[in-house]
C-alpha cells in the first residue's frame, strides 16, 4: 500500500483536524484501499472464536466486495455489472451504491417484505450548512421504496434500472448544478453540490410505480 492510499485511511477513518481542502481519492484507489482495509477487519472479527454472529459478518462481507467489484475502476457504474450484482444478490445482502456526479447513495437490500431501496443525499448544500444553527442535523436516508420480488426479478427491469443508474453516473445534469451570472448570462460553474433531484426524486418516485412508499426508520447524523 502507497503513501497515498495510508494518508486517505489516516484523513477517512481518524478525521484529523486538518482535513485535505480538495478530492484525494486518486482516481477510487483511496476507496479501494478502505475497502480493502475493512474486509482485513472482517475476516479478522468472522475468524474470531465467538461464531454467534458468523453470518452477519459473511453479509457485510459479501456486500463491501459486491460494492469493490462495481466501484473498483472508476466513479462510474457498469450496466452488465449492475445486473450481474441484482441477479446475484443474497437475502440480507445489501448492494451499495455511489453515484458521485448526482451527489446521491443507493442502498438496495433483499429482505423478506421485498428488495428495499433507499435513498442518500452524499453532501448536504451549502445553503443547509449555513442556515444550521450550530452543528448540522441530518436524517438518513432521504427516502425509501419497496420493490416486489416478482418485479424486481424481471430480467426487463432490472435491465432499465442498470442502465439508468449507469447512465446517471456518468452525465451530469446541469440544471441541478450551481451557475453563476456571467456577462448577462447564465454560465455554469460547479461552486456548490449538487442538488441529487435525479436519485432522491426522480428514480425513487419511478420506483413507486412498481412497488410502494417505505417508512424506514431514520438515523441521524450530527
Amino acid at each position: 500500500m502507497g503513501d497515498a492510499q495510508l494518508d486517505y485511511l489516516f484523513h477517512h477513518i481518524f478525521l484529523p483536524i486538518q482535513l485535505p481542502q480538495r478530492s484525494d481519492s486518486h482516481n477510487g484507489q483511496g476507496d479501494q484501499a478502505l475497502v480493502d482495509a475493512l474486509l482485513e477487519s472482517i475476516d479478522a472479527f468472522r475468524g474470531g472464536n465467538d461464531h454467534a454472529y458468523y453470518q452477519q459478518w459473511s453479509t457485510i462481507q459479501r456486500s463491501l466486495r459486491t460494492f469493490g467489484r462495481l466501484h473498483s475502476k472508476s466513479k462510474s457504474l457498469s450496466r452488465t455489472s449492475l445486473e450481474t450484482a441484482f441477479r446475484d444478490a443474497a437475502n440480507g445482502e445489501i448492494i451499495i451504491l455511489h453515484i458521485a456526479l448526482q451527489n446521491s447513495a443507493l442502498l438496495i437490500q433483499k429482505k423478506q417484505i421485498g428488495y428495499v431501496v433507499e435513498t442518500f443525499e452524499t453532501s448536504p448544500q451549502s445553503a443547509d450548512v449555513l442556515a444550521a444553527q450550530g452543528a448540522l442535523q441530518w436524517d438518513f436516508p432521504s427516502r425509501a421504496v419497496v420493490i416486489p420480488f416478482h418485479k424486481f426479478e424481471d430480467y426487463s427491469f432490472r435491465d432499465e434500472l442498470a442502465t439508468f443508474l449507469e447512465k446517471a453516473s456518468v452525465e451530469p445534469v446541469k440544471q441541478y448544478t450551481a451557475t453563476t451570472l456571467k456577462a448577462g448570462s447564465n454560465a455554469y460553474e460547479s461552486r456548490d453540490t449538487t442538488f441529487p433531484a435525479i436519485i432522491g426524486q426522480l428514480l425513487i418516485t419511478i420506483l413507486e410505480v412498481p412497488g410502494r412508499k417505505l417508512t424506514p426508520t431514520l438515523t441521524r447524523k450530527r
